[in-house]
């Protein structure tokens, strides 16, 4: 397979489904009487970096900002290094926000341009959904408000096509899989890279790090299912910053 076509298969993780901890809420419209509301599905701009970092690198993606024609808005370029070096850009706007209108407008100019990257852009093909307004809050709901109308909300359940392989129930794990991660198939290949220069160095206290959790077979296996490739390729900061995430819990791979 040349590599093109490993490329586009690499940065087809970047379209993967979110999991629905990551996703947000917002109120579209209301009915007449406000007795339900047509809640529109987004990600944060943090989720956009996430899932950029997690794929491409924090060293192969960047984004710069310049004022668009819209008045006071923000044109976004979204830009992501290529195998060869080369960088290429996606761009998009967005005008100011009514709250937080500056911070607003950086924030949905970069979600804006990831969706031209695919990021997020399933979220498009969701079918509108009418759920109902409650004064109370109950476990799960949201706050919606609109020209005078407030309450709250349940989001509804995604599609198995909208959720990524962890949280879909048609898919079962093998009986040999850890529990927390389920054998996808197939798994989306990546690119055949080298080991890069810090890894030799890094190795000892790396694979010690997993010790205490897994082990580093087990966390490779992880990360090429991600889509992250393996860490050997990652260079020390992300390393580090692997292993952190793992401290704090806010990676789980299996049993530890």
């Amino acid at each position: 397979m040349d590599n093109r076509k490993q490329l586009r298969k690499a940065l087809a993780n970047l379209s993967n489904p979110f999991e629905f901890k990551d996703i947000e809420w917002r109120a579209g419209q209301f009915t007449k009487d406000g007795s339900k509301v047509m809640l529109l599905a987004y990600i944060t701009s943090r989720a956009v970096m996430d899932r950029l970092d997690a794929v491409v690198g924090p060293e192969n993606w960047c984004a710069t900002y310049e004022a668009s024609p819209i008045k006071g808005g923000l044109e976004c370029r979204l830009s992501i290094r290529m195998l060869n070096g080369e960088w290429v850009t996606k761009t998009d706007a967005a005008e100011p926000t009514q709250i937080e209108s500056v911070k607003g407008a950086y924030s949905d100019a970069l979600k804006r341009a990831a969706v031209h990257w695919g990021i997020g852009r399933y979220l498009y093909n969701l079918d509108n959904s009418w759920v109902a307004v409650n004064r109370k809050r109950s476990p799960g709901a949201v706050y919606v408000a609109s020209k005078g109308v407030s309450g709250y909300a349940v989001p509804p359940m995604l599609p198995n096509w909208a959720l990524p392989l962890t949280e879909r129930n048609d898919i079962k794990p093998p009986a040999d899989a850890p529990a927390d991660v389920p054998k996808p198939a197939p798994v989306v290949e990546t690119p055949s890279i080298e080991p890069d220069s810090e890894w030799e160095p890094d190795r000892k206290w790396f694979c010690a790090a997993l010790d205490k959790f897994c082990g580093y077979a087990k966390v490779k296996a992880y990360t090429l299912w991600k889509g992250w490739c393996k860490p050997a390729t990652w260079g020390t900061e992300r390393r580090r910053n692997f292993t952190l995430k793992l401290q704090q819990g806010e990676i789980v791979i299996g049993a530890q």
